[in-house]
C-alpha cells in the first residue's frame, strides 16, 4: 500500500515539472555563464603569427629553422630577404661588414618592430604571437634570444596596444612594453643594454628588476667563479654632435652646408622640412635634394667640425637615422663613391697624418663585382649597406677605435648625398664617445 503511493508520487506531473524546471534553470545558468566565459577566454588567448621578414643589408647572413642544424641546413639570405617563423635562427657573418635587418609586425596594422643585426650576431625567434582580436587583453608577445653579437631595436607601437617584447641573453633579459629605441650587445661574460629613446626593464637573476631610461647604459657581468651575474650602471656616453636632430637652423656654428656639381649643372638643395613625425626632434628632418633629368654628377653635404682628442677614449660610435627617397645610379656607381648617403669621419692618426672612415648606404641595385662594387674602390674600407627605399632606417657603427686603432683626433663629420639624381632625408646624426 505504501509502495504504491510512493510510485504514484514519483510519477506525479508536479514532480516531473519541477525536475524539468530545475534542469532548465541549471542549463540556462551554465549557458549564460559558461558560453560568454569560454568566448571571452578564446578572445583573450587567440593569437596569430606576425609577419616576420629578414633581409641582407651587407656581407653574409643565413637562417635555419626548428630542428635544423646550422652547418647542414642554413640558407643564405640575399637582398630580397625571406619570411621567417617562430623558432628560426638568424646568423650574421663574423666579418665586420655583415649587417641584416629584421622586421616584425601584425598582419593588419601599422605597428612595427625593426631590429638591426650587426656582425657576429646570432638571434633566435623564440616566440612570435599577435592578438587575433582587438578586444583581447593579452596583446602582442615576442621573445628574441640573443646568443651573441649586437642588435638595435626600434619599436613603433601606439600606447593603446599591449606589447611585451623580451630580449633574452645568457646573462639577463630586457622587457620592452612601449615605443622606443634600444641596443643590446652580448659578449662571453657580459651583456650591455642601452636606451636611446623610451623606457625598458632589465630582469637580472630572475629576481632583480632595473629600469633603463633614455640615455642610460646598463652592463650585466657574469662572475666566472660564482656564475652569478651583477648589474653595473655605466657612465652615459657623450654625443659630440651639436644640433644632432636639427631643432635649430643650420648655421656654421653647428652645420656647414655645401653643394657642388659639374659646371653649369644645378646644385642640390639643403633644407629643413617638417614631416609631422612625433619623435624626439618634433618631426623636423634635414632634406638633401638634387632631383631631375640629365643632372650629371654632384654632391650635397653637411659638415660639422669636431676637433676632439679621442686617444684616451675607449668608445667612438656614429649613429644616424635616414630615409633614401630616390637615387638614379644603382648601388654607389662604378667606383663605389656615389652613394645616396655617405658618412665621412675625418680624423688624425697618432703620427699626425689624416685619414677618412667612410660608410655608404644605397637603396637601389645589386652589387656586381667589377661593375657596381659595394665599397669605395680606391679605399676598400667597409662595405656599403643596403636599406629599403623610402623607409626610415637606422645605423650605428662598430667602435671606430676598433676599426681604426691609430685614430687620435676626430677632426669633423660629414654626411653627403652624391651621384646624379638623389634625394635623402636625415633625422638624426650622433657621435658617441666614452672615456
Amino acid at each position: 500500500m505504501e509502495v504504491g503511493r510512493s510510485e504514484k508520487l514519483s510519477r506525479s506531473p508536479e514532480r516531473r515539472a519541477w525536475a524539468v524546471l530545475l534542469f532548465s534553470l541549471f542549463a540556462c545558468c551554465a549557458i549564460t555563464v559558461g558560453v560568454p566565459t569560454a568566448a571571452l577566454s578564446f578572445i583573450n588567448t587567440a593569437s596569430d603569427p606576425p609577419v616576420t621578414f629578414v633581409q641582407l643589408q651587407a656581407g653574409i647572413v643565413s637562417t635555419f629553422g626548428v630542428g635544423e642544424q646550422e652547418r647542414v641546413d642554413a640558407r643564405v639570405v640575399d637582398l630580397n630577404g625571406r619570411p621567417l617563423g617562430e623558432g628560426s635562427t638568424i646568423v650574421v657573418g663574423n666579418d665586420l661588414d655583415s649587417v641584416a635587418g629584421l622586421t616584425i609586425h601584425p598582419q593588419n596594422g601599422s605597428e612595427q618592430i625593426n631590429v638591426q643585426l650587426y656582425s657576429g650576431t646570432r638571434l633566435r625567434l623564440e616566440k612570435l604571437s599577435v592578438r587575433r582580436f582587438d578586444l583581447s587583453s593579452s596583446g602582442d608577445a615576442y621573445t628574441l634570444y640573443l646568443d651573441r653579437g649586437r642588435i638595435e631595436i626600434q619599436v613603433d607601437y601606439p600606447a593603446d596596444r599591449v606589447l611585451a617584447l623580451k630580449i633574452v641573453t645568457p646573462h639577463a633579459e630586457s622587457i620592452i612594453t612601449s615605443k622606443g629605441e634600444y641596443a643590446v650587445a652580448v659578449e662571453e661574460l657580459r651583456t650591455r643594454f642601452t636606451g636611446y629613446v623610451g623606457q625598458a626593464q632589465v630582469l637580472i637573476n630572475a629576481q632583480l628588476t632595473m629600469g633603463l631610461a633614455a640615455g642610460e647604459r646598463l652592463e650585466v657581468v657574469r662572475n666566472v667563479q660564482t656564475n652569478l651575474v651583477t648589474p653595473v650602471r655605466m657612465l652615459a656616453a657623450s654625443n659630440l654632435v651639436r644640433n644632432p636632430v636639427f631643432r635649430q637652423s643650420l648655421e656654421p656654428a653647428n652645420w656647414y652646408v655645401s653643394a657642388s656639381a659639374s659646371t653649369g649643372a644645378p646644385l642640390g638643395q639643403i633644407t629643413l622640412v617638417d614631416e609631422g613625425i612625433a619623435d624626439q626632434n618634433g618631426g623636423r628632418v634635414l632634406d638633401l635634394n638634387r632631383t631631375g633629368d640629365g643632372l650629371g654628377p654632384g654632391r650635397t653635404s653637411i659638415t660639422q667640425t669636431v676637433n676632439q682628442d679621442v686617444s684616451n677614449y675607449r668608445l667612438v660610435r656614429v649613429r644616424t637615422a635616414f630615409n633614401i627617397i630616390s637615387q638614379e645610379i644603382p648601388v654607389c656607381g662604378g667606383t663605389g663613391s656615389e652613394c645616396p648617403l655617405m658618412i665621412d669621419v675625418l680624423y688624425t692618426r697618432t703620427d699626425g697624418s689624416e685619414g677618412h672612415w667612410r660608410q655608404g648606404f644605397y637603396a637601389d641595385g645589386v652589387p656586381v663585382l667589377g661593375e657596381l662594387p659595394d665599397w669605395v674602390v680606391k679605399e676598400r674600407q667597409s662595405k656599403h649597406i643596403f636599406k629599403p627605399m623610402n623607409q626610415w632606417a637606422y645605423f650605428t657603427s662598430d667602435n671606430l677605435l676598433r676599426l681604426v686603432p691609430d685614430m687620435s683626433t676626430i677632426r669633423s663629420i660629414t654626411l653627403y648625398a652624391e651621384g646624379h639624381a638623389v634625394h635623402t632625408r636625415i633625422r638624426l646624426v650622433e657621435l658617441w664617445v666614452q672615456e
